[in-house]
């Protein structure tokens, strides 16, 4: 299978088990090396909980996640230990999907110093290797989706890193980047692909960043026009049966859409996120109003996001929920501003969209009671289901008003109400 993402060295870590009887409290083995036997044994069962050894066991992740978090202070002190790198990787890796970004961004934090103290940012570093600069490009990509959804600072600066991408990654787009396939050993893939890593660092440094925010507002326009082209070229070069507006629009077999991997997934959604961070950027300032070509494309780059969930619901489980929920709420958020400054209730989009979030909370109202069926409970369903409504409510008592103001009551339907 293809090494992805690449947590541990395969070699070292092999080793380590053999010697070891995987007891955190065994001060035979350094701190370094328990914790990262500790995220370890926590991201593989995390992953694995369901499979027949694990159960047997009563494997508990979460045990062994928050013994390796009570070593945070001497692991601290190891500035230069690689093990103590990949324990802060995989418990931050393990605790982000569970809705809990600022834990891992503070465990990433401590991550990145260790990283420039190896000096593996650099290619001229004595003590890089393989490894080690995988395990770069894992915190970069980490640490770029952190500053782009929350528009602050990353922690890795690109002006401090001269890498190419690692050897054994994949030069271009193939089917391997979305959908389950077996590689070879030796070929390197990520949750995100770099190339639109890279392009979200250059979003967030030409277009959010404090000194991008003082640049003319005919520069930023010109860098909106460039960054739209470069995504543009991106999308263009997936497969041809890999298309995110195809998927959107239902131009492709659903068992195509089935075999689709959660990095496939997540590559097209991305796309869309994109598409929205670009052109929000034209209100940035707010000394004129922005081209209503961007806000247009704003918008339906949301709708795009939830038609493509709308058709992506298998998918959504409890492990996954806060990968997804990124882009659904960012995309609910974009259609309410639309509703809620139409002047016109009859006009374009209006029921679409609101059909549109009323179909996003039936999704979660399926997924809370498939769960309740089974005597569980999964609150963020639930939550979302509400909020979503709520949203829906709030949209058509805005629409309302609107057309009271011009004696022209549409029938929106009852739903969310």
């Amino acid at each position: 299978m293809a090494v992805s993402p690449p947590v541990v060295d395969v070699h070292e870590m092999a080793r380590i088990l053999d010697v070891s009887e995987l007891d955190l409290s065994d001060d035979t083995l350094d701190v370094s090396t328990r914790a990262c036997l500790g995220a370890f044994t926590a991201l593989i069962t995390g992953l694995r909980r369901d499979e027949p050894a694990f159960v047997a066991a009563a494997a508990d992740p979460i045990a062994n996640a928050r013994a390796v978090l009570t070593l945070l202070p001497d692991l601290a002190l190891q500035d230069t230990n690689i093990r103590a790198l990949e324990a802060l990787l995989m418990i931050a890796l393990y605790v982000s999907p569970m809705g809990e970004p600022q834990t891992a961004e503070a465990l990433m934090a401590m991550g990145v110093r260790i990283l420039f103290n190896l000096g593996a940012n650099t290619a001229q570093s004595e003590r890089n290797n393989h490894h080690l600069r995988a395990i770069f490009w894992l915190f970069y990509g980490f640490d770029k989706e952190n500053s782009i959804r929350r528009s602050r600072p990353p922690l890795i600066n690109d002006g401090d890193c001269d890498l190419d991408f690692p050897s054994t990654y994949l030069p271009k787009y193939t089917d391997y980047h979305f959908f389950g396939s077996d590689l070879s050993e030796c070929v390197l893939l990520y949750p995100s692909d770099l190339r639109m890593v890279l392009l979200k660092s250059r979003i967030y440094r030409l277009l959010y960043s404090v000194e991008a925010q003082k640049q003319s507002e005919a520069r930023r326009l010109q860098t909106i026009r460039e960054l739209d082209h470069e995504l543009g070229e991106l999308r263009a070069s997936f497969p041809r049966n890999c298309q995110p507006d195809d998927f959107v629009r239902g131009l492709v077999p659903e068992t195509l859409f089935h075999d689709l991997s959660l990095r496939g997934a997540g590559t097209h959604l991305e796309y869309y996120f994109c598409l929205t961070k670009i052109h929000a950027a034209t209100a940035i300032g707010g000394r004129t109003p922005p081209p209503q070509s961007s806000i247009e494309l704003c918008y339906q780059a949301a709708r795009s996001s939830l038609l493509y969930v709308g058709r992506l619901q298998f998918c959504i489980i409890p492990e996954t929920f806060w990968i997804y929920a990124q882009f659904i709420i960012t995309a609910v958020l974009a259609l309410h501003q639309r509703l809620v400054a139409v002047s016109n209730a009859d006009g374009p989009y209006v029921r679409e969209d609101l059909h549109i979030l009323e179909e996003t909370a039936a999704i979660f109202t399926k997924l809370a009671a498939a769960i309740a069926e089974k005597g569980g409970v999964f609150a963020p369903y639930v939550i979302a289901e509400r909020f979503i409504l709520r949203i829906v409510t709030l949209a058509k008592e805005s629409i309302m008003a609107s057309a009271r103001k011009s004696a022209r009551i549409p029938d929106l339907g009852n739903g969310g109400t």
